[in-house]
């Protein structure tokens, strides 16, 4: 293929030695070349974000159509959208580009857009792909680049912190997950309980989606902790994972918890970390912070489903918003969660179940909830709709 052989790299340098000239004297090719650079960044980071169907969506839209040569960047686009082989995307550009031929600087930036759509399907990160980019550009392009980055990475970076704020707040308030998940409070507490050189020892072990993923389920303590022993790179990078791959499956979650948890582990047992306490520390920390609200609440909704025929059951649940019952259940003991789970349709149990164990709920919301369960049962209960015996 052209890139493979130097013929691409060859154009590149030879459009390049005109693009230069031009620069000389017209100051608008300089806008021209940034706002190419800066809408190809764009991209890939919303790419990133959004998936590669979205950008079928972007490259149709006005930041792209005008540019220099934006009908062409959208042609790559709709070859990298239909999911075409990267080899014939770089055949069929170059073909275009030397039937038509492109030169100065058309040809320069008909390259760098090519070079950009490759490198967004093959999925590098923004970071990479902004040095990718600028790697090409001459040096006064380079300079105002740097400087329109340096300004988007000091308000990247400051919405990143506010986004890690936000986190500690919404982690503060979690008190909990179900026991079954046992490796999950356990990596949760070690976090926590660590010093700061001891984490950055383990992070410096860790890969960053793994942290990211794992962040799915940690207390706003753990998250702190996580935040005063990173870089700000590494903050704004792993803040940008951890909101951009959406909802994570729980056994994914669980997982990945669990090679954590076996890295500390292996550390502690190298002694290249210490807990403070020792693991025994550990565990009795999470047993006196376990989540112990299950008795209170699964001793009055038991003595009103188990009262009820698997009919009237049925009923009551058709009357409960499906979040209402998930706050719920997070409170009750596996019996009584068989039990009610055994009345609900197949796919809206599995549903229930599953958002029950993704999502960790205040006590206040889960009282509330089973407060609000309990007023529907006697409302019922006095219309005559159902009957609780005993």
């Amino acid at each position: 293929m052209a890139k493979n052989n130097g013929v691409f790299y060859q154009e590149i340098r030879s459009n390049s030695k005109a693009v230069q000239e031009l620069m000389d004297k017209e100051d608008a090719v300089l806008a021209c070349m940034s706002d190419a650079a800066q809408t190809l960044i764009w991209l890939s980071e919303q790419a990133r974000k959004e998936g590669l169907l979205w950008l079928e969506e972007a490259a149709s839209g006005e930041r792209v159509s005008k540019l220099v040569l934006g009908y062409e960047l959208k042609r790559m686009i709709d070859l990298v959208v239909d999911g075409t082989d990267p080899e014939i995307v770089e055949d069929i550009s170059m073909k275009r580009y030397f039937s038509r031929n492109y030169n100065g600087l058309e040809g320069f930036l008909y390259l760098i857009y090519l070079d950009g759509a490759l490198n967004i399907q093959a999925g590098e990160t923004p970071w990479v792909f902004r040095k990718s980019v600028l790697s090409f550009m001459p040096d006064q392009v380079g300079a105002e680049m740097d400087r329109i980055l340096e300004e988007e990475s000091k308000a990247m970076a400051k919405t990143a912190e506010e986004r890690w704020c936000a986190l500690f707040q919404e982690g503060a308030l979690k008190t909990g997950m179900s026991a079954e998940f046992y490796t999950v409070r356990m990596l949760d507490f070690c976090i926590s309980a660590m010093n700061d050189e001891d984490m950055g020892r383990f992070l410096r072990e860790v890969e960053n989606w793994d942290l990211a993923v794992t962040m799915k389920l940690l207390s706003g303590s753990a998250y702190k902790k996580i935040h005063d022993n990173t870089s700000e790179r590494l903050r704004t990078m792993l803040i940008e994972d951890f909101e951009c791959m959406g909802p994570v499956r729980m056994k994914d979650i669980v997982e990945t918890d669990c090679r954590l948890f076996q890295t500390i582990l292996k550390l502690g047992e190298n002694r290249e970390i210490s807990v403070p306490g020792g693991l025994d520390k550990i565990f009795a920390v999470y047993e006196e912070n376990s989540f112990s609200v299950e008795d209170d609440f699964s001793k009055e909704m038991k003595s009103f489903f188990k009262g009820m025929t698997n009919r009237d059951v049925q009923r009551v649940l058709k009357d409960i918003p499906q979040d209402t019952l998930t706050a719920a259940m997070k409170g009750w003991d596996r019996e009584l969660r068989r039990l009610v789970c055994g009345n609900l349709p197949t796919l809206v149990a599995g549903i229930v179940t599953r958002d029950m164990e993704r999502t960790d709920y205040s006590e206040k919301s889960i009282k509330d909830a089973n407060e609000m369960i309990s007023g529907v049962i006697r409302r019922l209960e006095d219309c005559g709709e159902v009957f609780i015996r005993g």
